[in-house]
């Protein structure tokens, strides 16, 4: 007969372990460079000068804390 191991009485189990929580947050980064050419007169002159737009943003969502178990 296989040697039984060491069991643990059900009343020794706790019953509610305590659950640390965690933020929970979803972020999104975006990036986007645009070149637009714009025209500008200097001395009665028409001169093309081609300008870059960055946008950048941030998106965060956090929804609350949530907990594994």
């Amino acid at each position: 007969m296989p040697e039984r191991k060491h069991l643990v009485p059900a009343s020794q189990i706790p019953c509610c372990p305590e659950l640390e929580t965690d933020p929970v947050c979803d972020v999104v980064r975006l990036a986007y460079r645009l070149t637009r050419n714009v025209e500008v007169v200097i001395n009665d002159r028409r001169v093309v000068v081609p300008v870059e737009v960055a946008i950048r943003a941030k998106f965060e969502r956090c929804s609350g804390p949530l907990a594994l178990g």
